[in-house]
């Protein structure tokens, strides 16, 4: 009986993590009308924290170019920004953040 709870807790945050999560971030999305990046702009003070969750943010997507924007050169971070902002479809005339 512990081995099945055990697989079935790890089937359900299988389940939660691959398909759940995303769905969650589809509904903020259409809800709030603003992307998982500018959630946490808006909602977490400039900082250590909000550095920390937009890294991880990034780092979790399933989109290359948000991926490889952690470890970008210093020379090419407007151009990631501004591919970035492209990719979000962000306006940056009504977000500024």
């Amino acid at each position: 009986m512990k081995h099945f709870l055990r697989m079935l807790v790890q089937v359900y945050l299988y389940f939660y993590c691959k398909c759940l999560w995303r769905c969650l971030k589809f509904v903020a999305r259409k809800l709030t009308g603003r992307c998982e990046l500018q959630r946490i702009c808006y909602n977490i003070k400039p900082g250590a924290e909000r550095t920390l969750k937009i890294e991880t943010s990034l780092r979790n997507s399933k989109n290359k170019l948000l991926q490889n924007s952690i470890s970008v050169h210093p020379d090419a971070i407007e151009k990631t920004v501004d591919a970035i902002i492209d990719l979000k479809k962000i306006n940056p005339d009504v977000n500024p953040q």
